[in-house]
């Protein structure tokens, strides 16, 4: 299949070992990891939907094609370079699950007439804040988008092209950089190897590969994905794959268990 990425993508490597072709045009399907901008306020207002203020406490994802698929996903952000909640802010990873309620399905639905308008398809995302009040509506699913690939059956141009249900389960995307990030975005060329069983669960930023080497000069260095049941098999999965990297001097986050874990519940609190 031709597909078309924004820029230099992760989904790269996926792509092309899966027998698609990139293109700059004339593409069968057009993808875009990170969200592709926030629905217009005042479109929302037109709905009766205000904007509220707050930090983003979770995310609401459902996947759109004519209608929304049935499967919601909600995950929780991972978004400051070290844990609770110290050093820079920068979005380091996301972490979620998919839930049988959606405590935002009205405002989904509401939406259906506005998407159908404009021949959108793919992912819609809705940020909350604490009080699960709306701050945010976007096309795409940021971040979360890599680890709802983990669960998908089928190849990644056909899933959004042809949608599908996603495997139901706790899946995470980390970000692994190495220092001087992010005091710098490029330092002394990383050699990697792209031999290992875990590679379908790595997705590089910016990779050259030749017959004999694959290479890097960025700081941020990739994005690792996983999948479990339980987010305590998810930690240690998860982390089972950034150990086996041999990158000198590497960064990630190390608390998704215990991060994720109060993020969960305060979801729930919040949701009753």
């Amino acid at each position: 299949m031709k597909v078309k990425l924004n820029g230099y993508s992760p989904l790269r490597l996926h792509l092309l070992s899966e027998g698609d072709t990139l293109v700059e045009k004339n593409e069968d399907v057009f993808i875009t990891e990170q969200s592709e901008g926030a629905v217009p306020e005042i479109a929302l207002r037109i709905l009766g939907y205000e904007l509220k203020d707050g930090d983003e406490s979770a995310m609401i994802t459902k996947w759109f094609s004519s209608e929304w698929n049935e499967q919601t996903y909600v995950s929780f952000p991972l978004s400051t370079l070290m844990s609770k909640g110290l050093g820079y802010k920068r979005e380091l990873g996301r972490v979620g699950r998919f839930v049988v309620k959606n405590p935002l399905e009205d405002v989904f639905q509401s939406l259906k007439n506005t998407f159908n308008e404009m021949k959108y398809k793919g992912f819609v995302s809705i940020k909350v804040n604490a009080k699960m009040e709306m701050i945010e509506v976007l096309f795409g699913a940021g971040l979360s988008l890599y680890s709802l690939f983990e669960g998908i059956r089928n190849k990644i141009s056909e899933f959004m092209t042809k949608g599908g249900n996603i495997l139901e389960s706790w899946s995470a995307c980390l970000v692994v950089s190495r220092y001087p990030y992010p005091f710098q975005d490029s330092s002394d060329r990383l050699f990697l190897d792209l031999e290992s069983s875990a590679t379908k669960h790595l997705w590089f930023y910016d990779i050259n590969v030749s017959k004999n080497s694959a290479f890097t000069d960025l700081t941020k260095v990739c994005l690792v994905t996983a999948w479990a049941t339980s987010l305590n098999n998810l930690s240690k999965r998860i982390y089972r794959t950034c150990q086996g990297l041999n990158i000198d001097q590497i960064q990630y986050r190390t608390d998704i268990k215990d991060t994720i874990a109060n993020s969960w519940i305060d979801y729930l609190n919040c949701r009753k």
